[in-house]
C-alpha cells in the first residue's frame, strides 16, 4: 500500500472511532509517529505494526469481517496483517498463515501494489526464518532486493536488509554479512535513517567476533551501535548490548 493511501486510512478509522493521536499511540509509539505516519511522511515497519498482536488481530479481522467498502489495496493490508497477527497468536499454525499470505497474490494482484507486494512477501520470509526454514526465507529475502534494483531506496528497503544480514548471521554465512551490512549503512546515509544505524553497527560487530577478529577492531563497532541506540533511546539495545558485550566497551 502506497504510505499516502495507508496514511489517509488510518486516520479516517481513527477518527471514526473518536480517538486522538495520543490515545492510537498509547503503548505502540509516540504520537509524533502517528502524526507522521497519516500524513504519509513515514511508512511503519511490520514490529510497529503488530507490537500489540492480539488487537492488531481483532481490529484487521473486524475490518475485512464488516467493512463492506474495504477493497484493493486497503482489503490487502489488512488480510496481510490478520494472516500474521493470527500467526503470533497461534489463531493460525505457520502453514496456514503462509497459505493466507500467498492467497493475497492470488485473489487481489488486480489491486495490489509493488510495494505492498515486496511487503508481503518479507512477511512470509520473516515467518520462514523464524520456523527454520532458512533456504526458503533467503530465497524470499534475495527476490525482495532483487525487484528493489530498479526502485529507489527507501526505509522499508534498509529493513529487508537488516532482515536479510540477520538470517545469513543466524546461517553463519558471516563474510556474506558484513556484505550486505556495508551496504546497508551506505543506504542508511543516503535516506537519513538514525534508527537503523544502530542495529548494523550491532550486528557488524557480532561478525567480527564470529569471525575472530581483533578486540580493537570490533570495538569500534559497538560504541557507535551505542552511540545510536542513546540517540533514539532504543533501551532494549542499549540493555543487551552492555548485558553482553560490555567488555568491548
Amino acid at each position: 500500500m502506497d504510505r499516502f493511501l495507508l496514511g489517509k486510512e488510518i486516520k479516517r478509522r481513527r477518527v471514526e472511532l473518536k480517538l486522538t493521536q495520543k490515545q492510537l499511540a498509547f503503548g505502540i509509539c509516540k504520537q509524533s509517529i502517528i502524526s507522521k505516519v497519516e500524513n504519509g511522511d513515514f511508512f511503519p515497519s511490520f514490529e510497529l505494526l503488530i507490537r500489540r498482536y492480539e488487537e492488531a488481530f481483532k481490529i484487521s479481522d473486524r475490518e475485512i469481517q464488516t467493512n463492506e467498502n474495504l477493497i484493493g489495496e486497503h482489503k490487502e493490508f489488512f488480510v496481510s496483517t490478520r494472516a500474521v497477527t493470527a500467526y503470533y497468536t497461534n489463531t493460525l499454525s505457520f502453514n496456514e498463515s503462509i497459505s493466507f499470505l500467498k492467497q493475497c497474490f492470488i485473489e487481489n494482484n488486480d489491486y495490489i501494489n509493488q510495494d505492498q507486494k515486496l511487503i508481503n512477501r518479507n512477511f512470509i520470509a520473516v515467518l520462514y526464518a523464524e520456523n527454520g526454514y532458512s533456504e526458503k526465507a533467503l530465497e524470499e529475502f534475495e527476490g525482495i532486493l532483487i525487484e528493489f534494483e530498479n526502485k529507489s531506496f527507501n526505509h522499508f528497503y534498509l529493513r529487508v536488509l537488516f532482515n536479510y544480514a540477520n538470517l545469513l548471521h543466524n546461517c553463519a554465512l558471516f563474510e556474506k554479512t558484513l556484505f550486505v551490512i556495508k551496504e546497508a549503512i551506505e543506504v542508511c546515509k543516503k535516506v537519513e535513517n538514525v534508527n537503523m544505524f544502530g542495529k548494523f553497527y550491532f550486528l557488524k560487530g557480532e561478525c567480527l567476533i564470529d569471525l575472530g577478529y581483533n578486540k580493537e577492531d570490533i570495538t569500534p563497532c559497538f560504541e557507535k551501535a551505542l552511540f545510536y541506540f542513546d540517540m533514539i533511546h532504543n533501551d532494549d539495545y542499549i540493555k543487551i548490548l552492555w548485558d553482553r558485550y560490555s567488555n568491548y566497551l
